[in-house]
């Protein structure tokens, strides 16, 4: 709760950049604005907050049950700040499309709307989810065990490992897609204005995946299973977008296979992190809930960072020129 304060406001402040400032100043502006959201003041309030499911229970299924209704409603969040963000800037700007990126006002207002939603809600779980799993520290009393001593019985923990590849892979495959999806869109379709039917697809099918099946398949065959099933259908839809063209029916499709399959893969990954972290702690008689979560962020972060600047380097290598709206 200490870190959704200071994040609320360096969000807002993301999105108020001086029009005084000149064009190096401003790239300074943004790189630290941003990295004091993403980098600091978001991993200090998600390492805990993730670390809190391993904490609320010891059952394996309701493990994975709070790991998908918390993808799920991220997944909705993202859905409606996705639709709602601009529309608050361009009400505040006074109106259409070209007035969206003329004015400063209205992203700092919706900026402000966001932030201050963001740290109300975040009292909810802060006032409502106790800490119910006592945690050994293996005989350590409340000292608990040092960064290199924590490290080093993950890195013991082949489950822990394998579950770190796995959102990287995750993170990964979805940044590089969400972030193709627009030039896609507008350069190969030629039909921009479908971008938010054909991306939004994903997440409604992600949402509805994680609602509708992946509690019961969780609960019929494990979420390991779940997990495995849900790439396999990503995979699918991978290939039937290389396969779709222009054709955005087909896109359609597509997306949604991708959408159930993110959706099966998203449900299951916290709770078979959380049971990974409590196999590692019987392993290497280690408390390591924190770094494990801790860990894992930054493994996210690092997929999330690689996938977009693999698109990049993509681009460039397909000599992607904005301006003759084509890859030569």
């Amino acid at each position: 709760i200490r870190m959704s304060i200071p994040m609320g406001i360096c969000s807002v402040l993301m999105f108020s950049i001086p029009a005084s400032f000149g064009s190096t100043a401003k790239i300074i502006y943004a790189f630290i604005t941003y990295n004091l959201v993403s980098t600091v003041f978001y991993t200090g309030y998600n390492v805990p907050y993730a670390t809190l499911q391993g904490l609320m229970t010891i059952d394996s299924y309701e493990r994975g049950l709070l790991g998908n209704f918390r993808m799920m409603l991220a997944t909705a969040g993202t859905l409606l700040v996705n639709n709602v963000f601009t529309r608050i800037a361009q009400a505040v700007n006074g109106g259409g499309e070209e007035v969206l990126y003329a004015y400063q006002k209205g992203w700092t207002v919706a900026a402000i709307v966001m932030a201050v939603g963001f740290v109300a809600v975040s009292f909810i779980p802060f006032t409502l989810c106790k800490e119910r799993v006592k945690q050994d520290n293996g005989g350590e009393g409340d000292k608990g065990p040092s960064v290199m001593e924590s490290l080093k019985s993950l890195l013991k923990n082949k489950y822990w490992v394998l579950e770190v590849i796995f959102l990287f892979v995750l993170y990964f495959m979805m940044s590089t897609m969400f972030g193709s999806q627009f030039y896609y869109m507008q350069y190969v379709v030629g039909n921009v204005g479908a971008f938010g039917t054909v991306s939004s697809i994903v997440q409604i099918f992600q949402i509805a995946l994680m609602l509708l099946a992946a509690p019961f398949l969780m609960k019929k065959f494990g979420k390991r299973v779940t997990a495995l099933a849900g790439m396999a259908a990503s995979l699918v839809g991978y290939v039937l977008t290389a396969l779709a063209g222009t054709n955005i029916p087909f896109l359609i499709v597509a997306n949604a296979i991708k959408g159930a399959g993110f959706g099966l893969g998203a449900a299951t990954m916290w709770g078979l992190l959380q049971d990974a972290i409590t196999y590692g702690q019987w392993l290497t008689n280690v408390q390591a809930v924190g770094m494990g979560n801790a860990a894992s962020s930054f493994t996210m972060k690092i997929g999330s960072g690689i996938g977009t600047a693999a698109l990049g380097w993509i681009l460039g290598a397909g000599n992607f020129d904005a301006a003759r709206r084509t890859s030569r």
